[in-house]
């Protein structure tokens, strides 16, 4: 089936770029943009070629193309992202990502030779997940490391594209009712703890913020005249271990148990690129918080799933924190090391 949408055939047409693309961010600029009397078109990234063929055997005006990568899925999604990682490749399950980002490249090499406006629409955390050898983490690591090698390689072939990076942008809008509550990144870190019946806290700092503000704040941009700018938007600068206070309260008022919160040592990661603005939001994510804590049995019973599933393939997803010999108390203040 086609991801070809198309509306007035005499209006100037944008390409969106995207290999996910039910995604809500993809949906609002798709409206937005037809909105401004433009066509729309929601391709994946293979094909791409095909669809500018397509445009300039019509002759007709190609105005801009954005590309949308890098955005943290909600549990199921990622979940059976991971499953299909497995089933093909086994132990060796980041070698879909390998793929993954041959086809990227592929892509940026192919938007090269075009004089059409290409503006990046990327997604990232500011958590570092590079020394996790949790299966799962390890999966959503690389391909967080797939995001920070493809925004290098943007800024090295297509120095002329404008980029936008959300970092620790929630990707569930409280609306959209498919995924509302859903467990996501970098929250999915700290759960990942509760079989020990503890929050694993990271000693970060989280610039959480909602994906309705992110659009808002990039999307009237999205028609000015093109101009290489790099832009860095995230919310406001707020230790992990606060959001987690948040979190902890929640679990106690619908679970009657307040798991207590384990420092591990988690490296800063510095940004991908120097922005040239960085817009810093003012977000409430406190609702898709307690939404997510609301739907942590459901986490957990998928969870409990894919590790049945990933036994058979000689994976274990199983996570046992190692505490401190001499520290005083089980789950006190000293740091441990990432758990493996």
């Amino acid at each position: 089936m086609s991801l070809i949408v198309q509306s007035d055939s005499s209006s100037p047409i944008v390409l969106i770029v995207t290999d996910w693309p039910e995604f809500a961010l993809v949906a609002w600029i798709e409206e937005f943009l037809k909105d401004q009397s433009l066509q729309v078109r929601v391709v994946l990234p293979q094909q791409y070629l095909a669809a500018v063929d397509q445009i300039s055997t019509s002759q007709e005006q190609h105005y801009k193309t954005l590309v949308l990568i890098g955005f943290s899925p909600p549990l199921s999604i990622l979940l059976d992202r991971f499953d299909r990682a497995l089933a093909e490749f086994g132990p060796e399950f980041d070698q879909s990502l390998n793929q993954k980002q041959a086809g990227w490249s592929a892509l940026i090499d192919q938007i090269g030779p075009t004089e059409v406006p290409t503006s990046f629409i990327f997604g990232s955390l500011s958590l570092q997940l590079a020394a996790v050898q949790q299966p799962l983490l390890k999966f959503l690591a690389a391909g967080e490391a797939q995001v920070q090698n493809l925004l290098k390689e943007v800024q090295v072939k297509l120095p002329g594209a404008q980029i936008f990076l959300a970092e620790d942008c929630l990707t569930q809008p409280m609306e959209d009712l498919r995924f509302r509550g859903e467990m996501e990144l970098p929250l999915l870190f700290s759960i990942l703890g509760l079989h020990s019946r503890v929050l694993l806290d990271p000693q970060q700092v989280w610039g959480l913020q909602t994906l309705e503000g992110f659009f808002t704040t990039i999307a009237p941009q999205l028609l000015k005249p093109h101009k290489a700018v790099r832009v860095l938007v995230r919310g406001g600068e707020v230790l992990s271990r606060q959001w987690l206070e948040q979190v902890q309260a929640q679990i106690q008022t619908y679970f009657a148990y307040t798991p207590p919160l384990l420092p591990v040592t988690t490296e800063p990661k510095p940004v991908g690129f120097t922005p040239d603005i960085i817009c810093q939001l003012q977000s409430d994510v406190s609702q898709s918080l307690e939404f997510q804590v609301r739907s942590l049995p459901h986490a957990l019973i998928k969870l409990e799933e894919l590790t049945q599933r990933a036994a058979g393939f000689q994976v274990s997803l199983k996570w046992e924190p190692h505490y401190l010999a001499n520290s005083g108390d089980k789950y006190g203040a000293n740091s441990t090391s990432v758990p493996s």
